[in-house]
Order: structure tokens, then C-alpha cells, then sequence
């Protein structure tokens, strides 16, 4: 796909989070994001968010966020852009 921005996520956001412009997803989804194709985005941002995110494609974009988490926030600017928490699973 060609586009000027994209953001895939099996995780959750709050219609007001989503109204507001505040880009933070949250869940407990087991679900995955795959990239199996081509992505072009030349000057915006693509975010692959899930438990589990596998890029067996190729992505090409002025900021690139490959995310296994449980919870996320993304920044649409500045230096700083994508702020995780990770998901961790303990044995034993």
C-alpha cells in the first residue's frame, strides 16, 4: 500500500482518547500484526502494535514503530514518538 500514514494495532483505544488526539492503546489481545506485503509511506509514520508484530515485508516511512506490548502511546511529533510497555511472560 501507498499511504500517508498508518497505524495497526490489535490492542484497544477509548473513543474519547481517540476524539481527544491522544494515541495510547491498551489491552490483553492475543492477536498479531503481520506485514506481509510492501508499505510505502514517504513522509508520515507507520506503527505495527500488538502482542506480537512480525515484518516479513518491507516497510519504508519517515519513522517506523514495530511494537509487542501491552499498552503504548504514540507522539504524531517530535524527537520522541512512541513510549512502551512491554509485556512480560514469567515461567515458573
Amino acid at each position: 500500500i501507498e499511504t500517508a500514514g498508518l497505524i495497526a494495532s490489535t490492542l484497544d483505544i477509548l473513543n474519547a482518547d481517540f476524539l481527544a488526539d491522544t494515541i495510547q492503546f491498551a489491552g490483553d489481545s492475543l492477536g498479531s500484526v503481520v506485514n506481509l506485503g510492501e508499505i510505502f509511506c514517504p513522509s508520515g509514520n507507520v506503527a505495527l502494535i500488538a502482542r506480537k508484530v512480525k515484518n516479513e515485508g518491507h516497510i519504508e516511512a519517515d519513522h517506523v514503530a514495530l511494537s509487542s506490548c501491552v499498552e503504548v502511546l504514540l507522539q504524531p511529533e517530535g524527537d520522541e514518538r512512541i513510549f512502551v510497555q512491554p509485556h512480560f511472560e514469567l515461567n515458573g
